[in-house]
């Protein structure tokens, strides 16, 4: 939302400038920081890829400046390349092949902070050279302005919506409309869509098959005009650009967080999260819907203040259950169950501190989660102040808090907003943290530091960087789930036809990534081909059962029950949800009219 024309979020309360005390600093990464030729980094998240494709294998570190400036660095700290893009980058660039060339392209938007920008903002992509591929312009937001478009700060998301095989551009702009861009190999993309949501979007978009159908769709926030009633709505459209029934819902705060999607209740359905306020003076809370649009039971919950940040979601407990941690402007952070009842620890939110134990006005940074130390327990890093700060999932600070003296600091040296991305960019065994800052001392040049922290072969990374991939998508994958179709078997033979009967199961995975299944035991009178394999997401194999043996000596006419057919499916060596599935199996033999019979009941030639 635009205040007289002017955004006041660029305004930094000097109170978060003191130098923090010196605990005991993080190790750097060999090279970093990096002092780079433009002005400091503030909201702008940066991403890990494989931006250059060498055969090194290893990834760039993507980010962009206050200044309009995008950089990708090398893991060493040597850069790759820079380009200038004119106004700032206040969000997170996204990265992937977007025009099907065998290499990833980079998105970003650029954004002016006032309706008197002398240069136009809106939607770069780039090659992974940097050079500009092409450039989207939205529409001017200002009236009586100087017809320059202030352009983007939703960081773009990219997605297949159409199953056309490339990726789309999905974000929204400030001149009231979400799109969806396609690269067509031109300068001008192509707009799939677009749909006018009557008032500026700060959101990011996440992507996923919210409603079942196979396709992706967008989920995204956005404010209400005054003329509508003060707050925010909350869509989500399919591929076409179409509202789904239930939606959008209506909030009475703007909502400028970006959604999170995933099935946080273990229901095998997809639910959405996603932060409100701070503009109006309704009252924050966080929201968590179901596919049609309902509130889950126990939310939405309240928060002291609104939250520009951006939820995460992370299985905390191991439980199959997903947490969801979101930061606000009460400078708190937040964690709830699937059930919208804190995690044990965060009741009423948790306070950090950085370690001079100095507050923050606000929290603006978005979650990320992982387990960063290698301890086989998952933590909670964001920006705060000029440091990273790292939460346990018991909401205890394991960096230094002024108190803690031992604990590590991640100094930063300037106020940070955006998130940090954790990965292993060197593959030297080691996970890297890297954020975007300056110098306190010398502001009008940006920084990018990079520590190196736990041992990555074993850590468990659920939610990496902002929005949690380097496409954005916002959404927690599912785990690998065995799905046996049908659940029971029927199989009819008729009298006198021959000894053998052959049937069909279906072996899927309604979960994503894939796993190994296994024929464990079946009745001695039914073969399986094939026993055994792989099935990815959302893919479905079949298998071919033979029911032999079935002359008239040994089957008279009349129904049996023979047993069951138990099917295992594995993910690195440990059951995946839904395993063991066991299917009965019932044999009828007599008269058989094929005309009426169900088809997953006819034997297969």
């Amino acid at each position: 939302m635009i205040v007289g024309g002017v955004i006041l979020l660029g305004l930094l309360p000097t109170t978060i400038l003191a130098r923090p005390a010196t605990g005991v600093p993080g190790t750097l990464q060999p090279g970093f920081p990096v002092v780079l030729s433009g002005s400091r980094i503030e909201y702008g998240s940066p991403v890990f890829a494989d931006v250059d494709l060498a055969p090194d294998d290893f990834k760039e570190i993507v980010v962009g400046g206050t200044d309009g400036r995008l950089y990708v660095y090398k893991q060493d700290g040597t850069k790759l390349w820079e380009q200038d893009l004119g106004l700032g980058i206040q969000s997170s660039p996204a990265v992937g092949d977007i025009n099907n060339d065998g290499f990833p392209e980079i998105v970003v938007g650029t954004s002016g902070d006032t309706c008197l920008v002398s240069e136009d903002g809106g939607v770069y992509a780039l090659d992974h050279n940097g050079n500009v591929l092409w450039f989207f312009k939205p529409g001017d937001l200002c009236e009586g302005g100087n017809g320059k478009s202030d352009g983007v700060r939703s960081s773009p998301a990219l997605g297949d919506l159409d199953g056309n095989g490339k990726l789309d551009i999905v974000f929204g702009a400030w001149d009231h409309y979400v799109y969806v861009l396609e690269d067509n190999g031109t300068s001008t993309p192509t707009v799939k869509w677009s749909y006018y949501v009557r008032d500026t979007v700060w959101s990011s978009a996440a992507l996923a098959d919210i409603n079942e159908d196979g396709w992706l769709e967008v989920v995204i926030g956005s404010d209400i005009s005054r003329s509508l009633g003060d707050g925010g709505r909350f869509w989500v459209f399919d591929r076409d650009g179409n509202v789904l029934s239930g939606f959008p819902q209506f909030v009475d705060e703007t909502i400028w967080s970006s959604p999170a999607v995933g099935d946080i209740n273990g229901d095998g359905h997809l639910e959405m999260v996603v932060g409100t306020g701070f503009f109006w003076q309704g009252t924050p809370r966080v929201y968590a819907y179901d596919r049609f649009g309902n509130s889950l039971p126990g939310w939405p919950v309240a928060t002291g203040e609104g939250c520009f940040s951006s939820p995460a979601l992370a299985d905390f407990e191991g439980d199959g259950f997903l947490e969801v941690v979101i930061g606000c402007e009460d400078s708190k952070m937040y964690a709830w169950h699937y059930d919208g009842t804190p995690v044990t620890g965060w009741a009423g939110g948790v306070q950090p501190y950085d370690s001079s134990h100095n507050t923050s006005p606000f929290i603006r940074s978005s979650p990320i989660v992982a387990d960063y130390d290698d301890d086989g327990q998952l933590e909670i890093l964001f920006s705060y102040r000029a440091q990273i700060i790292v939460m346990g999932t018991d909401g205890s600070l394991e960096t230094d808090d002024g108190f803690h003296p031992a604990n590590p600091e991640y100094y930063a040296k300037y106020p940070i907003l955006g998130s940090p991305a954790i990965g292993d960019i060197d593959n030297d065994g080691k996970l890297e943290m890297a954020i975007g800052s300056s110098q306190l001392t010398d502001p009008d040049y940006g920084r990018i530091y990079v520590w190196e922290v736990g041992s990555s072969a074993d850590a468990e990374l659920p939610w990496p960087m902002f929005h949690r991939d380097a496409q954005h998508t916002g959404y927690y994958p599912a785990p690998p789930r065995l799905s046996v179709t049908p659940a029971s078997l029927y199989v009819l033979h008729q009298y006198g036809s021959g000894d053998t009967e052959r049937a069909c199961l279906g072996i899927n995975n309604t979960g994503d990534g894939s796993f190994s299944w296994a024929v464990s035991s079946s009745p001695n009178a039914i073969t399986v081909d094939p026993p055994g394999g792989t099935v990815s997401s959302t893919s479905t194999t079949q298998i071919a059962l033979t029911v032999v043996g079935l002359g008239t000596a040994t089957f008279p006419t009349g129904t049996y029950s023979m047993g069951s057919i138990v099917i295992t499916g594995t993910s690195g060596g440990t059951p995946v949800a839904g395993s063991p599935a066991e299917i009965p199996v019932t044999l009828y033999i007599g008269q058989v009219s094929r005309a009426y019979i169900p088809l997953v009941l006819r034997s297969v030639p």
